[in-house]
């Protein structure tokens, strides 16, 4: 009688299938074994779909790779908070493009409409919250300026369809500062104070590798920067972990409502301590001031509002401010009486939500002439 080649056999040998079922026993470990290297002890694999590719003569390094990478993504689906990171409902991990943030100066300003997080520069941000004290993170003084930001405000543009009232990671409250200055390049960070599924409180610290590192590493001496940093963040962790045990046993509403008032204390001490740390850090020499003041970007800033065109010109109905559109989706801040407040970028699609909403109006032609009039040269 013929076979053909892809004909299956009637039986199998006894031995090939012996060494089959020990191939088989051996992955089940493997995959037992990459869920224990993910970070859950109990060895459960996540996930039951896991397909393999081997090749003859492959290497068992290669095999391991697949399965534990496997088993990250399993875990990091299972685990939304994960360091440094924000979770993403879009993508449902927290472990996308999208959950860190773009720059090291960067900030987590909320969740857009569909879930993906949002990350703006830390003075276009404040700028937004119609914070008066951004014109501090430039020129000589080179502050620290921290502000406590509400869950509400996270989440307003966020739809139910994409995680605005899940608890996979709910936001509390947090804090935005900055700026840090490390490896020639300004960094800002964002603290938040999370609830999960289990009602439990985390602490989330987003920011750039580098200064993430300085942080956990607690920096060079007791004297440094990060050193404080670290000591601030550590006060507010043990915090966070007295109240999440008072958190998870809550059974009223107005219990809650305490809870979440003291949660907001913490954070406002915590925005206090790295403002005052900033104040402290800022004895420099004449020489460096004047540099530091030569730095100013406010020449600049006077020079757009020379080339700006008519259409250029807006009121911030928020803040009350002038923000004059420059090149190369630079904008530029000023009070009433002409005095430069800050430069940020403003991308084109935020420019024209703000324009839809009404959020910038166009100034008129007497408002123009008389802002052209108070604007103040560089000094």
């Amino acid at each position: 009688m013929t076979t053909t080649n892809d004909a299956e056999p009637e039986t199998l040998p006894p031995a090939l299938l012996a060494c089959a079922e020990q191939a088989v026993a051996a992955l089940e470990a493997l995959r037992r074994q990459a869920a224990v290297e993910s970070g859950d002890p109990t060895g459960t694999p996540a996930a039951d779909d896991l397909v393999l590719t081997w090749r003859a003569g492959g290497s068992a390094e290669t095999l391991a790779a697949q399965v534990y990478r496997a088993a990250l993504r399993s875990a990091a689906d299972r685990e939304p908070l994960q360091t440094g990171r924000v979770y993403c409902y879009h993508c449902a991990n927290a472990i996308c493009d999208h959950s860190q943030p773009d720059a090291p100066g960067h900030v987590f300003a909320g969740y857009a409409n569909t879930g993906s997080p949002i990350w703006r520069e830390l003075s276009s941000f404040l700028n937004e919250m119609g914070d008066d004290r951004v014109d501090r993170l430039f020129g000589g003084s080179r502050a620290i300026v921290a502000r406590v930001i509400s869950r509400k405000t996270l989440i307003q543009e966020q739809f139910s369809a994409y995680g605005r009232d899940s608890l996979t990671y709910r936001i509390v409250g947090q804090v935005v500062g900055g700026h840090w200055e490390l490896d020639g390049s300004r960094h800002a960070l964002t603290v938040q104070i999370v609830e999960t599924a289990d009602h439990a409180l985390g602490l989330q610290t987003l920011a750039s590798p580098a200064l993430l590192a300085a942080i956990y590493s607690g920096g060079d001496s007791e004297s440094g920067r990060f050193y404080q940093l670290h000591g601030h963040r550590r006060q507010l962790a043990r915090r966070v972990q007295t109240l999440s045990t008072a958190w998870q046993g809550c059974l009223d509403r107005k219990q809650r409502a305490e809870l979440r008032g003291q949660i907001f204390t913490a954070l406002r001490q915590f925005a206090a301590g790295i403002e005052r740390q900033g104040r402290q850090g800022r004895r420099r020499t004449q020489h460096a001031q004047e540099r530091a003041q030569q730095d100013r970007p406010v020449a600049k800033a006077v020079e757009d509002v020379a080339a700006a065109g008519p259409g250029d010109f807006y009121r911030d109905r928020k803040t009350q401010s002038v923000v004059v559109i420059g090149k190369r989706g630079r904008s530029h801040v000023f009070s009433g009486d002409g005095r430069h407040i800050t430069s940020l970028a403003l991308p084109g699609d935020l420019l024209e939500r703000r324009k839809a909403r009404r959020r910038y109006v166009p100034l008129d032609p007497d408002e123009r002439d008389t802002f052209r009039l108070a604007l103040q040269p560089p000094g």
